[in-house]
């Protein structure tokens, strides 16, 4: 099983906020459990409002996002 958890404080990286310290007793707990886990900082992002047709059925819009903004997914 695979988790992705989507933090959106309003701090950027690499400040730490309280959202970044609740996730992490997720994640320990998850990774107890074997579940790879993996966060996304929304605010050091760029995410797009709404949608645009270009973006392919099936993808998701923050990859998309770093498509079209020249930024490469990690």
């Amino acid at each position: 099983m695979k988790v992705l958890i989507v933090n959106c404080t309003l701090k950027a990286s690499p400040d730490t906020s309280n959202a970044e310290a609740l996730a992490k007793v997720v994640f320990d707990k998850l990774r107890e459990e074997g579940v790879e886990v993996a966060e996304v900082r929304a605010v050091d992002e760029n995410i797009l409002p709404g949608s645009n047709p270009t973006w392919a059925r099936g993808t998701s819009g923050l990859r998309s996002a770093r498509r079209s903004s020249g930024r490469r997914s990690s």
